[in-house]
Order: C-alpha cells, then sequence, then structure tokens
C-alpha cells in the first residue's frame, strides 16, 4: 500500500511542490534567519523527496527490477544520489546569499557546520524512505 502511495504520480510531485512552496515563503520571509530550526525539517523532507522522486522514476522508465533496493549497495547508492543533489542544493544556498543577500550573508548558509548538518539531515530523511522501500519490498517477494 505504501509502495503505491510512493509511486503515484501526484503524491511525488505534490511532495515536490509543497517543499518548493514552503521554501520560497520562508526564503521570502526570512525565516531561515529568524527560526533557524525550520532548516531541518526541510532538508529532512528534501532528502525524502529525492529517494521517492528516484523510486517513481526508476518504476517509470522500468528499471526498478535492476536497481538493488534490497542490499546494501541499494542503501548506498541511494545516499550517493541523495547526496548529490544535496550538494548541489548547499551551492545553491551559498550563491544565493552571495548575489542576493551579501549584507546579510546569512540567511541560507551558516557555515560548514550547517552544511554537513543540512547533508547529513537530507541522508537521514532519506534513510527513512529507504527503509519504508526495504521493508514492502521484502513483504512483495
Amino acid at each position: 500500500m505504501r509502495l503505491q502511495v510512493l509511486t503515484s504520480k501526484i503524491f511525488v510531485f505534490s511532495l515536490l511542490a509543497f517543499i518548493l512552496i514552503i521554501h520560497a515563503f520562508a526564503t521570502w520571509r526570512q525565516f531561515y534567519f529568524h527560526y533557524r530550526i525550520i532548516d531541518v525539517p526541510m532538508h529532512l523532507l528534501g532528502g525524502a523527496c529525492v529517494l521517492v522522486f528516484l523510486y517513481w522514476y526508476l518504476k517509470k522508465i522500468n528499471l526498478l527490477g535492476s536497481f538493488p533496493w534490497a542490499s546494501f549497495l541499494g542503501y548506498i547508492l541511494s545516499l550517493g544520489i541523495v547526496l548529490f543533489v544535496g550538494v548541489f542544493w548547499e551551492f545553491y544556498e551559498f550563491f544565493y546569499d552571495f548575489l542576493f543577500n551579501y549584507k546579510l550573508a546569512t540567511i541560507l548558509q551558516f557555515g560548514s557546520l550547517d552544511t554537513l548538518k543540512d547533508l547529513a539531515n537530507g541522508m537521514l530523511g532519506a534513510t527513512a524512505i529507504y527503509f519504508i522501500i526495504y521493508k514492502d519490498l521484502k513483504k512483495i517477494t
């Protein structure tokens, strides 16, 4: 049942739209600066969203069976993809602050510790989704 929800096109794109709308609002209202804790759930959701999108896309192009979901290699590959997207997101945060907030320079980017925390939160969100997928795939097979 959960896999049907995760592979629903409506769910995948609604999750992505939700995250982008919340991010746009939080950036516009400078919530990341005033309420730094909002960064944690956003990166947890971001990592989860990347993995949900990966699962949906692999199913859509009929390559889901060739991805090693039920192995440690599948977990490492999943985290690698999430980290790849996360690093580009951190570049976005850095350049956004550099180009648009040069006087404050800390709206989205608070230093290297913040970057590592953001990447770890993304991996944690992806890990939660990975184990949901793994558990449901084990029931099927």
